[in-house]
């Protein structure tokens, strides 16, 4: 363990990690997909009981239990990656008509293997200098001569010879200047302030009612630049807008996958879930937006239409108050089987 931890909370957890390990080792692709989807999802209910035991007991769940336990300093800064990569795997396997892929298993099992090593004692030994965890000592000075003046830089230099530097060296200094970093320069405005204008410009089109013409766009951007995910988020939402809910999905499932922290991607996916009449499912990725920006007015706006899906209404007019104006607004007007349009939100 990195921290601090109980003896009865790490006796508490092991037993608990003991129920996890056959679940997650029971996870084989070639079985049905619902089933493994189930299992996937019965495997990291398991694993937060693990969590919680480590804390003494929390109500707790998700990615604020994993904060918890990380910010006391039960777990490594990987355990912790590792276990967030877990829940999202678990939270796609629940998602209608999602494929389990074979990534979904190996983040199951690879926050199980670094749960086990952190439960288990593993710890990555000292530096060489013999500092301890959580000390800093200052590199020493160089020791100089007492007979040398401190303020003379000769004396550090001793009996050794002074070295003309090489003309090659100078050539490939100057190559370095003339050549490599003006291309570096070129490469980021083409590729970092391109790709920001470009999507301004999609933007504009879609934010105009253009939507062939913005779908047109974000498509060439996603295939430049394939580690982007807004632009997903986008034709998703067009893909929505125009009733493909299988490309709706797809697409979102393709940015969540390229940034599992992004709030916009959670919260366009609550979006289709609600569109979809899956305020339950809508209702995790509203609160998955809103742990990871907790400023998300549409978030919470929209939240709260799920919760007055689901039958809780004061919380869920709560939500949408504290939201402010917004098109959620019509949620708590509008008839049951009615839907909010949607959004990406200010500054989206």
């Amino acid at each position: 363990m990195t921290g601090p931890v109980t003896a009865p909370n790490r006796r508490a957890a092991l037993g608990a990690l003991d129920r996890v390990r056959p679940l997650v080792s029971g996870l084989q692709r070639n079985r049905p997909n619902e089933e493994l989807g189930a299992e996937l999802g019965a495997a990291w209910s398991a694993t937060e009981v693990v969590l919680r035991a480590l804390l003494g007991g929390s109500t707790l769940a998700g990615q604020a239990l994993v904060r918890e336990v990380r910010e006391r300093e039960l777990l490594t800064l990987e355990a912790a990656h590792a276990l967030v990569d877990f829940r999202a795997a678990a939270d796609r396997a629940e998602l209608p008509g999602y494929s389990v892929a074979a990534a979904d298993v190996s983040a199951a099992r690879a926050a199980v293997d670094q749960l086990s090593a952190a439960l288990d004692g593993v710890t990555v030994p000292p530096p060489a200098t013999g500092s301890g965890p959580g000390q800093s000592y200052p590199t020493p000075l160089p020791h100089l001569p007492a007979s040398a003046p401190v303020d003379d830089p000769s004396s550090l230099i001793g009996s050794t010879p002074r070295r003309a530097i090489p003309a090659s060296v100078i050539v490939a200094i100057l190559a370095l200047f003339l050549v490599v970093l003006p291309l570096g320069a070129w490469w980021l405005v083409t590729n970092r302030v391109g790709g920001k204008r470009s999507m301004d410009a999609a933007t504009q089109l879609y934010v105009q009612g253009q939507r062939d013409q913005a779908r047109l766009a974000f498509a060439e951007i996603a295939r430049k630049r394939p580690e982007m995910a807004l632009p997903h988020v986008y034709l998703a939402r067009i893909a929505r807008e125009q009733n493909d809910i299988t490309v709706a999905q797809q697409e979102l499932q393709n940015a969540i996958r390229l940034d599992p922290e992004s709030s916009i991607a959670q919260r366009e996916m609550g979006n289709l879930m609600l569109a979809t009449g899956n305020p339950e499912l809508a209702r995790r990725f509203y609160m998955r937006a809103i742990e990871l920006d907790p400023a998300d007015r549409a978030a919470q706006g929209y939240l709260g239409c799920a919760l007055l899906r689901l039958g809780q209404f004061e919380l869920g007019r709560r939500f949408i108050d504290r939201a402010g104006p917004g098109d959620w607004t019509v949620c708590t007007a509008a008839p049951a089987g009615a839907q909010p349009a949607g959004g990406l939100g200010p500054g989206a």
